[in-house]
């Protein structure tokens, strides 16, 4: 998160990699780091991931569901 709060859009697509991708919200911090570096088609699959995940009870999700939604819109 620091580095993508830094801009370092290489450096945290690496260490998000390594992330618990069973949450969205990590998903979605990918697709801001692709859509950094550029990658729209990354940082759209990532988005599509964070908006339609199939979480239960998952409050991640329910936090992140919109941001993800509204940004592939925007790619």
């Amino acid at each position: 998160q620091i580095a993508l709060a830094e801009k370092n859009y290489e450096k945290a697509v690496s260490e998000l990699n390594q992330a618990n991708l069973a949450n969205p919200y990590n998903h979605y911090r990918l697709a801001m780091a692709h859509k950094g570096l550029g990658d729209k088609q990354k940082a759209q699959e990532y988005c599509d991931k964070a908006a339609n995940s199939n979480a239960v009870n998952n409050l991640a999700y329910a936090m992140i569901r919109h941001k993800a939604k509204k940004m592939m819109t925007s790619l």
